[in-house]
This record gives C-alpha cells, structure tokens and sequence, in this order.
C-alpha cells in the first residue's frame, strides 16, 4: 500500500487522540488503547524529525520552545486562573471520596504552581495529558544531543553508520530505564519515562527512511489485530505512572498497535481521496494539542448531565475523569471529549476571522 504523501499521518494523529479520548472514558477495552495510543505519538513525532535538526542543536531547542514549551505555559496559566473559579462551579472539588480529590488553593499555592509550570511540571488535573508536551520536549532534545555528538565523531562515515550509533545509543537507553523500572528507581525530571519513548521516537524516525519497503496488506493487520489482542491479555501498561505489567511486551505491543492505525489511516487516505471523511480526520489531526487540552473540561458536561438525570449532588460533577457508570457512556463522553474543543477552535477562529474582515472593510 503506498502514498504519494503524508496526509495519512495526520490521519494517524486523528485516530490517536480519538483513542486518547476514548482510553479516558469507561470504555471495556481501553487496555489495548493503552498498549499503543501514547508511543503512536512519539512514533508519529520521530517520523517528522528531520536529520537536518543534529546540526542545528540550538535551532531545534528554540523550535521546540516554541511548539512544546509556549503552548504548556499558555493552556497550564490559563487553567491556573481558572483553578478556584472551576472549585466553585463544581468542576474540582473535595467532597469526593476518591484519589482525585482537589482543592481551592490559596495565594501562596497560585504562586508555587505558577513556577511549577515554568519548569515544565504542573499538576493541574485537567491538563493531565500535558505530561505528553515536556516528555516529548525532552526525547527531542536528548536525541538531537545524540544525534549531534554521533556526527561530529563518525563524520567521515556512512549515514546508515551514523544511524546504527543514534540506534544503538537509544536502546541502550531503553534498556537502562527498564532496568531502573524493574528496579522501582525513579530518575527527576521524568527521565525514565524520556528514555523508554526515545526508543519509540527513534523508530518513527528511522520509518521515514524504510517505509516504503514496509507491507501494508489485510493479512499483516489480520495477524497484528490478533496478536495485539493477545499481548492485551498478558500486558498492562501505563506510561504516565510508570506502570508496565510486562515490559518486554511494550515495545512489541506498541508496534503492533502503531501498525493496526498506519493501516487504517493509508487506507482512509487513499480510497477517501477529497472526501468529507478524510478532510475531516486531516483537521483533527492538525488539533491534536487543543483536544489533548480541552477534552477533560469537555467531559464536564457529561457529568453535569449525568448528575441532573440521575439526582445526584452537584461535587459528583468533579468526578475525574468522568462519572463511573455502568453502561456505555463511553459513546457519549468520547464524541463530547473530541467535538466541544474543535467547536471551540471554530468559534475562536471564526471570531479572529470576522475581526479581520472587520479592519480590512473599515
């Protein structure tokens, strides 16, 4: 199966946030979304990871200032400001018995939190998927440092020396944080959870280069799907809290999941050529960082919903990330989770639209 450009990965990015989402929800198989859906970013960012960037180390950092860093302190001072008056509508609260429990803070906290986010480490309950933003600024720093010590010292050699080295190193890598996972030894700084998604952004990374001699057929994704849900019943992985069932299973069931979306979104990309399905997909997958910010809150109104149906006191609102119900609910909190950021990007950037046609007419 081949293309003839790279639409299907913003595709690809589509059909990973939706999975983040939905991994979010209360849905029955949310074990095998978490198998896959978080290394299929850090494949995703390998894979547009230019070699160019080794020898431009200070441009890539103030690149990734900018694309990583910005948009963290934006939504995470934003959500700081918001912090007591989301106490007061019911969104955090401290009446819930539970391990999400949050409570208003005082001046002094505002404060502590603010430098927090400053050094790349909030802890905001709903921007809990942030900790994907200065993970992944740290593997592209640390792999461009890689990179650009490995060419400096194998100048005079071959390309595919000088990528077997980077490979080389980030495995080592790789298997220095199982090491210390298996061990239970936590590194600062998230340094162990940037050391196991290096290897998977080294691997997007070298895909780029191969992927045209990489099968795409039904038979392969047959047998992957299969497999997947194998290594679902042995595997348990949370990369967030460090939590790995089976850590030889994770890079297996990782790739296996990064093949099953590839597939489908090759396959949307070109059998959907100029569609509303694939337009759409295409732009949920240039917002990925909105939904990732938003669809948290977003959750809120199914809570507010779910509170007035069943009669239930208005703190269960704060119930993170959303209320534990029987049933399946989670058909209504993912499409809310993906929808009601995108509907907020449209009135924001019809706003911005309309006010510019503004200054032109006057």
């Amino acid at each position: 199966m081949k293309t003839k450009n790279i639409d299907y990965m913003d595709i690809a990015k589509a059909i990973g946030i939706i999975l983040v989402v939905l991994g979010h929800t209360n849905f029955p198989f949310s074990n095998i979304i978490y198998l896959f859906h978080m290394p299929l970013f850090f494949f995703i960012s390998g894979y547009f990871f230019k070699k160019s960037y080794f020898m431009k180390p200070i441009s890539t950092f103030v690149k990734r200032i900018r694309s990583l860093y910005f948009p963290y302190i934006k939504y995470c001072i934003v959500f700081l400001i918001l912090h007591n008056v989301f106490f007061y509508m019911n969104i955090y609260s401290n009446k819930i018995n539970s391990a999400t429990i949050v409570n208003k803070f005082t001046i002094s906290q505002i404060i502590k939190e603010f430098l927090h986010i400053l050094w790349f480490s909030s802890s905001e309950q709903l921007l809990g998927t942030f900790w994907f933003l200065y993970v992944l600024f740290g593997v592209e720093i640390l792999f461009c440092s890689i990179g650009f010590c490995v060419n400096k010292v194998t100048d005079k050699y071959t390309d595919k020396y000088t990528e077997t080295i980077i490979g080389s190193v980030t495995l080592a890598l790789f298997i220095l944080a199982y090491v210390l996972i298996s061990h239970k030894i936590s590194l600062p700084k998230n340094l162990n959870l940037i050391l196991v998604s290096m290897f998977i952004f080294y691997i997007g990374y070298v895909y780029k280069k191969y992927e045209e001699k990489i099968k795409f057929n039904l038979m392969i994704f047959g047998i992957c799907f299969i497999l997947i849900i194998i290594c679902s019943l042995y595997s348990r992985i949370d990369m967030v809290s460090g939590y790995y069932s089976n850590f030889l299973l994770f890079i297996p069931g990782a790739l296996l999941g990064i093949y099953l979306v590839i597939y489908i979104s090759k396959l949307i990309s070109i059998k959907f050529t100029d569609t509303k399905i694939k337009n759409q997909l295409i732009y949920v997958g240039k917002n990925t960082l909105t939904i990732m910010a938003l669809h948290f809150l977003s959750f809120k109104i199914v809570n507010l919903v779910v509170v007035n149906i069943y009669n239930m006191p208005y703190y269960n609102i704060a119930q993170f990330p959303g209320i534990n119900l029987t049933g399946a609910w989670w058909l209504i909190y993912c499409p809310v989770g993906v929808m009601v950021p995108l509907l907020y990007l449209f009135i924001v950037n019809n706003k911005e639209a309309l006010q510019i046609y503004n200054c032109r007419k006057a």
